[in-house]
């Protein structure tokens, strides 16, 4: 009878797998597709790259005017880039002619036939264009929608310039302050990027010369059998909800971007439900507390589940017991919740700069640019959604994938592997589940992988959760000020 019901679960974690990698080939369509995504990618793309050239433009205004050539050649090589790539887009024929214009050179190349236009709106803004740079009128309509866009402000800015020179000065300080925060936030990136390169070589040296103890190791190793395939079980059902289910709802309902937002909120959360009750209905209120109890103390003179108790002794009744007999003798103590923050902010600081050389490393080799297909989807609701966004990304997820992915995951490969060979495996699973694209590939896997080590040589998730935090709130950080700056 146990065998049967041993091996009616083996063919349901196949089944699992089998849908949950099939899902994988499909999800970044479904992910990106205009009728499904409560984004549309290619006007975001668009977005994008010219307020890139907003910024361009604005910061390069008081260099010398031999640095302004460069970069004024470097602005026309980006933007012939996407005329042939949206040769179509009317909003990029309007951004060119405004780029043109205002550097009063190659206008002609990027002039737009009005007889071609029938949307009114358009119409309106080629008008007012021509008032401002060819008829240059004293008087237009200062209230267009036009002058709502970044490109659109330049625009402005050169009706201003001869048309009220006082109010040309105030404007230009305005835009400039506008951008500061961008300006300021890549000068901390890099700084910080710096410093933290060789603070985090300083600190991997440290950790290679005084080898840690296997905390998770050790203690994954003392359990049965049938509490690892558990642990196998449980990750699947919580993969499967999380890619081909949620791909499912999404393709079915037609969220708008908040909505879209509370779904992805509310749905994590009851995965992580789900996935709390499913080991809780197997293991019971006490057994549960105790598989993960001792994830909550400290050592104070030996890791004794490496040293009290031989491979053959290493039964969870014994370890069991020998925690409470520790805890008896007290020769062990609470966990310092702010020490494991304290590691996890240490780990971040060696796992950044690593990261991002990866990345850049990535976009070497592939010999391409950061595309917004490239992103998390998320990414794009930041500079309206941030509290939401905040939610998801770094409250969230840091703790449900840390307890999936460097709890469950990892245990699962850590029960019979070494601790390279298993961060490496639960790093592909949990780049796999991103939907981002392939030149974020290898960065995930690091991360993952970084992750847990940490997980393997600190006695908790408060570690990995800290550093994961760290990773995804600069992440929506860069993004917020990248999009809320223009």
């Amino acid at each position: 009878m146990m065998y049967k019901n041993y091996l009616t679960r083996i063919l349901f974690s196949l089944f699992l797998a089998f849908v949950i990698v099939i899902s994988l080939f499909y999800r970044k369509s479904l992910t990106f597709s205009k009728d499904h995504s409560p984004i549309n990618l290619e006007e975001k793309r668009i977005e994008f790259l010219y307020k890139i050239i907003y910024f361009q433009i604005l910061i390069s205004m008081d260099l010398p005017e031999k640095q302004q050539l460069k970069i004024q050649e470097q602005i026309f090589q980006q933007i012939s880039y996407i005329s042939k790539e949206y040769e179509d887009h009317l909003e990029v024929q309007i951004y060119n002619y405004i780029i043109s214009s205002h550097f009063s050179n190659k206008r002609e190349k990027f002039r737009i036939e009005l007889s071609n236009i029938k949307d009114e709106k358009y119409k309106e803004f080629i008008k007012i264009l021509e008032e401002i740079y060819i008829e240059q009128k004293k008087i237009i309509n200062t209230n267009s929608e036009l002058f709502k866009y970044s490109i659109g402000k330049i625009a402005f800015l050169d009706y201003l310039k001869y048309s009220d020179q006082q109010s040309y000065q105030k404007y230009y300080q305005q835009l400039l302050k506008e951008v500061k925060p961008l300006e300021y936030g890549i000068l901390f990136i890099t700084f910080f990027t710096l410093i933290s390169f060789f603070l985090g070589i300083y600190i991997l040296n440290q950790f290679i010369s005084l080898p840690p103890q296997n905390f998770y190791g050790s203690y994954i190793r003392s359990l049965p059998v049938s509490t690892i395939w558990l642990f196998l079980e449980t990750s699947l059902i919580y993969l499967f909800l999380s890619i081909p289910v949620h791909i499912i709802l999404t393709k079915l309902i037609p969220f708008k971007e908040q909505e879209y937002l509370y779904f992805q909120i509310g749905y994590s959360f009851f995965v992580f439900i789900i996935v709390l009750l499913y080991l809780y209905n197997e293991l019971g209120k006490e057994k549960l507390f105790q598989l993960f109890r001792f994830q909550v103390f400290l050592y104070k003179q030996e890791n004794f589940l490496n040293h009290s108790i031989t491979y053959e002794e290493r039964k969870e009744e014994d370890v069991i017991k020998k925690i409470e007999f520790l805890t008896q003798q007290k020769n062990i103590k609470p966990l310092s919740i702010l020490k494991e923050v304290y590691y996890g902010l240490i780990g971040f600081i060696v796992i950044f700069p690593i990261s991002l050389s990866i990345l850049f490393l990535s976009m070497f080799i592939m010999g391409k640019e950061v595309q917004p297909e490239d992103a998390h989807p998320i990414s794009f609701f930041v500079h309206k959604h941030f509290f939401e966004t905040f939610l998801l990304a770094s409250v969230l997820a840091p703790i449900i994938e840390e307890f999936v992915f460097r709890n469950l995951i990892y245990g699962v490969f850590r029960y019979k592997f070494t601790v390279f060979f298993s961060g490496f495996l639960s790093g592909i699973i949990f780049a796999s589940l991103h939907p981002q694209g392939i030149i974020a590939f290898p960065y995930l896997i690091f991360l993952g992988f970084s992750l847990a080590i940490l997980r393997e040589y600190r006695p908790s998730l408060v570690s990995p959760i800290t550093t994961h935090f760290c990773v995804n709130t600069l992440a929506i950080t860069i993004n917020y000020l990248m999009f809320k700056t223009f």
